[in-house]
């Protein structure tokens, strides 16, 4: 049996990741420490083809690239390295250029275009939230899936069919894989201070305009902020990408949520996919607060496997309650489960790939 460490440079693959297109930025943060952590494969990360190669050393996604003078022979040396290297590319990560894509199919491209979530499906999406438009949306996404090359990342067989039901993804080309940020999201876990003070992290799913959730509205009284407080926790808000009526929420008492996990100890969240993917990445402290239930899903839909993930963590659906469940938590310990050792990072790129070996060796 051969060692994948062992590989020959013709077997080891070649990754490109597009500094853009990752939503939210631990998808994207993640990708980087694993690629720092991959010692096998040659990664190439580019935020475009005409631009230098980025350090995988600076994960983050929001840092703007300082601009250099160059003239116009170094702009096409450095096109042509990088589209040589894309050429060759196995697995391509981000936002990859649609036109870019059928050219390079068409010159002999034999690579796949790996698409991430942004976190597990629990609410519902495509078909489950809006009937509209369905049969243009199982051509788009068959083309895609059939011709483009495009493959999306599944976290288990439950989430895999969630995908297809819901976004008309062809079954065969959903791979099952941790996403990236389930990797980020645990590595920081581990890094947690225990003599820190315990951060609650309060992180609401979208709303419609106009409507704010019980999690908002429950942190904006003032009694329920000193009963937490007075376990000297320290409450952290997420702000959703698309939350029109968040800005009311961040007062002094609550720090806004930047992305750092390492020392979160509770998750108070409602409908988002941050739940399950907290539980996916090692957390343990879970509570699913969702008074609102039947409202939120005249709205916004009925994902099929919701009430599933809220039975693995604990549901609330009253201030009082939520509050007793916070502070009992406070006493409790908390579990961290440390899920992925050395080798599964070194083979998560070869696992992806493997897959999409199988998926087009079935078609023949």
């Amino acid at each position: 049996m051969k060692f994948y460490n062992n590989l020959t440079n013709s077997e080891k693959l070649k990754i490109t990741i597009f500094s853009k297109g990752h939503r939210p930025k631990e998808n994207y943060n993640g990708l980087c420490h694993i690629a720092r952590n991959d010692k096998v494969n040659k990664i190439c990360k580019i935020d475009s083809l005409f631009k230098e190669k980025l350090d995988l050393n600076k994960p983050l996604l929001e840092k703007k690239n300082k601009i250099y003078r160059s003239y116009i022979i170094d702009k096409v040396k450095i096109f042509i390295e990088n589209f040589i290297f894309l050429y060759k590319s196995d697995l391509v990560f981000g936002h990859f250029n649609i036109v870019l894509r059928i050219f390079l199919i068409i010159c002999g491209w034999h690579g796949k275009h790996v698409c991430v979530p942004p976190g597990k499906i629990t609410k519902a999406s495509g078909y489950f939230k809006n009937h509209e438009k369905l049969f243009l949306r199982i051509i788009k996404n068959t083309f895609s899936n059939k011709f483009l090359r495009t493959y999306i990342l599944a976290t288990d067989n439950l989430d895999k069919l969630n995908l297809s039901l819901s976004n008309s993804y062809m079954l065969s080309n959903l791979l099952i894989s941790l996403y990236p940020k389930h990797i980020f999201i645990n590595y920081q876990l581990s890094k947690k201070n225990k003599k820190n003070k315990k951060r609650i992290l309060f992180a609401p799913t979208e709303r419609a305009q106009g409507y704010e959730s019980p999690i908002s509205l429950f942190l904006k009284s003032k009694k329920n902020l000193e009963k937490i407080l007075n376990y000297e926790y320290e409450i952290y808000y997420s702000q959703h990408i698309h939350d029109a009526n968040c800005n009311s929420k961040i007062t002094n008492d609550i720090k806004k949520f930047d992305g750092s996990w390492a020392e979160i100890s509770i998750l108070v969240t409602d409908y988002s996919s941050i739940g399950a993917d907290f539980l996916i990445s090692g957390g343990s402290n879970l509570i699913y607060y969702i008074k609102d239930q039947n409202i939120f899903c005249k709205s916004q839909g009925i994902g099929p496997f919701f009430n599933d993930e809220v039975k693995k963590g604990i549901r609330v659906e009253d201030e009082d309650k939520l509050i007793k469940v916070v502070l009992d938590l406070y006493k409790k310990e908390d579990k961290f489960v440390s899920r992925f050792n050395e080798n599964k990072i070194q083979n998560y790129f070869k696992n992806i790939n493997d897959q999409t070996k199988l998926k087009d060796f079935k078609k023949f």
